[in-house]
């Protein structure tokens, strides 16, 4: 959910189990020759078969799940808080990333926080084993990813929030232009495994109960090791929470990326580059169809873009979802 609007609302003030669940499903098309699919197999993003490595993705019809949850418990100093979850924003972007941590609130310093992160096989993304495979079935496998993430919220009783987070991604077969005339060399700086290390500052203008504002400028690396596939950019985001009165939310969320990569790519013979956009608008609203407030409907509308300067990378969601949270 895109919006936590005040660092001090992550640990509730009451000790005992607390969370949230949401459920829902989404309809869009979605472009891209690099994924196979996401849920453990059972979405599929692009075809099997690629007539041609020098063109852009197609488009791809999709029904994706919109799951969420997180699941925490406060102990009966209600300062430290353990908790299990992913994010919503996350895995509509294809990424599974679960965390499980703790935070602590230290008073009048902020909440510091510690999590492990993790992409669970069930609900997992596959990848191409040779994305660039043409006039073949390519073969899918499991991407992986594990790491860590600090976070400092509220800082010095402030509004404003630090993290620092490193992931290491996994391949089970990277075997990446193993079907083309590529020396060891080149095929090396093909290699998608390696780490990801991103550095982002957040702040956040006014409070739930009105309006906020929360913008977010991030530093990201992608040290993979292949040469030609790693890249390192800024990330820049900004999102609105508006309360309309009568249980009902507004959120807007945008973002925008340039990233610039490290070596010149064997295939194209050009050192690409890429830039990132996407926007996105959900309505919630709470106490619908008579149920009582704990439950919360929500509609998400998105779009997000990855335009590279080498069109084969290039890749887009487009999706309309819909879906019921459940707090406790």
């Amino acid at each position: 959910m895109a919006s936590q609007v005040s660092a001090y609302d992550l640990i509730p003030r009451s000790e005992g189990w607390n969370g949230f669940i949401n459920v829902g499903l989404g309809a869009g098309e979605v472009k891209t020759n690099m994924i196979s699919s996401i849920g453990g197999g059972n979405v599929d993003l692009s075809d099997e078969k690629l007539d041609s490595r020098f063109d852009g993705p197609e488009s791809k019809d999709v029904g994706l799940p919109a799951f969420a949850y997180e699941l925490s418990y406060v102990f009966n100093d209600s300062n430290t808080q353990v908790f299990l979850g992913n994010l919503l924003e996350d895995f509509v972007r294809f990424d599974t990333t679960t965390r499980f941590g703790i935070r602590h609130n230290v008073n009048k310093v902020g909440i510091f926080g510690l999590s492990a992160l993790s992409s669970p096989t069930v609900m997992g993304i596959k990848v191409w084993s040779d994305p660039y495979a043409e006039g073949v079935k390519r073969k899918d496998t499991d991407r992986d990813t594990s790491g860590a993430r600090l976070s400092w919220e509220g800082v010095l009783g402030s509004n404003l929030e630090l993290r620092a987070s490193a992931r290491e991604i996994e391949i089970d077969n990277e075997n990446s232009g193993s079907t083309l005339a590529l020396t060891p060399d080149q095929l090396a700086l093909l290699n998608r495994e390696g780490d990801i290390n991103k550095f982002d500052v957040r702040y956040t203008f006014g409070s739930k109960e009105s309006s906020a504002f929360l913008v977010q400028a991030a530093f990201v690396e992608f040290d993979l090791d292949g040469e030609a596939m790693a890249y390192d950019g800024y990330e820049l985001s900004a999102t609105w929470l508006l309360n309309m009165g009568n249980g009902s939310r507004l959120v807007t969320n945008v973002v925008y990326g340039d990233f610039e990569h490290d070596e010149v790519n064997p295939i194209y013979g050009a050192t690409d580059e890429n830039e990132r956009l996407g926007a996105s608008v959900t309505y919630f609203k709470s106490g619908i169809f008579g149920l009582e407030k704990h439950w919360t409907m929500n509609a998400t509308a998105g779009f997000y873009e990855d335009d590279h300067d080498i069109d084969f990378y290039d890749s887009e969601l487009t999706i309309i979802s819909v879906g019921m949270l459940r707090t406790f």
